[in-house]
């Protein structure tokens, strides 16, 4: 029986915005800004010009955005693209 269905034990029971908020705080703390480097996949390009694009190596898949105002800090004429290996900073 999974600890879903039950209750008997000592655990807290959190709401998922709760428990979201307390892995973001504990990252920020623990880590503050990152750099990775890893390759670009399934990039989208909103209408408002955000980029939304996956980083990747060979083991694990890391969700990303580039808002659009952070584009102006890139290097002039860079533009991500699939398959590029990239070195990105930031925070998560």
């Amino acid at each position: 029986m999974s600890r879903i269905q039950r209750e008997t034990d000592d655990l807290p029971v959190v709401g998922v915005s709760e428990l979201v908020e307390l892995l973001r705080g504990a990252l920020r703390r623990d880590w503050g800004e990152v750099r990775v480097e890893g390759e670009v996949a399934s990039l989208y390009r909103s209408r408002l010009g955000h980029i939304y694009f996956d980083l990747k190596d060979e083991r694990a898949i890391l969700r990303a955005v580039l808002f659009r105002g952070a584009q102006l800090e890139l290097e002039p004429g860079f533009e991500p693209r699939e398959g590029m290996l990239v070195r990105a900073r930031g925070v998560l």
